[in-house]
């Protein structure tokens, strides 16, 4: 199975990025507010985050076990459950209800979940585990960090390259939808020019509020994004390290 989550730990550290990046607009801002909020301790370090509307909660710390979730490989797909091959448990097959909240790039059906999809899945387990009724899914969802090179323009907006210390080298195309994670809120790319200063390539982005960064090559990223079936991967959320 091709890697994409390094531990059980990622998983939740998965969904606190999410929470924490995703809104339900994205002019709205991302502080922690009470109420609703949810909290989840990780060693020492308590986290909390909002609730928002296309995101899906963090479930509450007493009930927050690894039985509640799986991952794996997309084998079958019907209109109300799909089949995964996961490393642990074989076969799970994943009972898709009317609230079940599922993410492939977006919550509106966008993109279908379809075989050959690398899934996590959040839910209640029936007795054996082999069976889990989905609350929330995400597909082909990644989370990369580290140095960018090669920096392009394209008919849609810009790509680059990303080099993650875990899973090496990656093409990360930016559009429309990528959202700029800024000190309190995420910030859409309305527009973005690539120019060439002094041999280094630079994408000048602006953002929805008039905001206006610049991405160089050298600079690290970290870059929350859904992989596409050619292997390159559209960011959703970005952060800009210093």
């Amino acid at each position: 199975m091709r890697q994409f989550i390094h531990s059980r730990f990622y998983f939740v550290i998965f969904i606190i990025l999410l929470a924490c990046s995703c809104t339900s607009n994205s002019r709205s801002e991302i502080k922690a507010q009470a109420p609703p909020t949810t909290s989840l301790t990780i060693g020492v370090t308590e986290v909390i985050s909002p609730t928002a509307s296309i995101v899906p909660t963090i479930p509450s710390p007493q009930v927050i076990t690894f039985e509640n979730y799986a991952e794996g490989i997309v084998t079958e797909v019907s209109s109300d459950k799909i089949i995964i091959t996961t490393d642990d448990l074989g076969d799970v097959e994943l009972h898709l209800l009317p609230e079940s909240e599922i993410w492939k790039g977006d919550y509106e059906g966008t993109n279908p979940v379809e075989v050959g999809d690398e899934v996590i899945v959040w839910g209640q387990p029936h007795e054996d585990g082999k069976i889990i009724d989905v609350e929330k899914m995400w597909g082909n969802i990644v989370n990369l960090r580290g140095s960018i090179s090669d920096i392009e323009q394209t008919a849609e907006g810009f790509q680059l390259r990303l080099d993650d210390a875990y899973t090496g080298m990656h093409l990360i195309k930016f559009n429309q939808q990528t959202a700029v994670v800024m000190t309190s809120k995420a910030e859409r790319i309305v527009n973005s020019k690539v120019e060439s200063r002094d041999g280094i390539q630079i994408a000048v982005i602006e953002l929805e509020l008039g905001v206006k960064l610049q991405l160089s090559e050298g600079k690290s990223i970290q870059v929350i994004g859904l992989r596409l079936n050619d292997g390159s991967i559209l960011a959703g959320r970005v952060w800009i390290g210093n």
